[in-house]
């Protein structure tokens, strides 16, 4: 199991679609405030700290409105 970044709570790894790559990938969801984290949340978040993008994602960057 993994820990909560947001409350300490413990995780749960599901299989969730990712419509993207068009398959199913890990995503942890936590069990008591819910929020979820899988590989693009994991990549925006490591590229933020890296000053690598801004507030847009950087799989859907086409969509972002600045």
């Amino acid at each position: 199991m993994h820990i909560c970044q947001r409350c300490n709570g413990l995780t749960r790894v599901e299989q969730i679609w990712d419509s993207v790559m068009a398959i199913y990938t890990p995503t942890r969801i936590c069990i008591n405030c819910g929020d979820v984290v899988d590989r693009v949340i994991l990549q925006n978040r490591a590229a933020q700290r890296t000053g690598g993008v801004s507030n847009c994602t950087a799989v859907a960057r086409a969509s972002c409105r600045s």
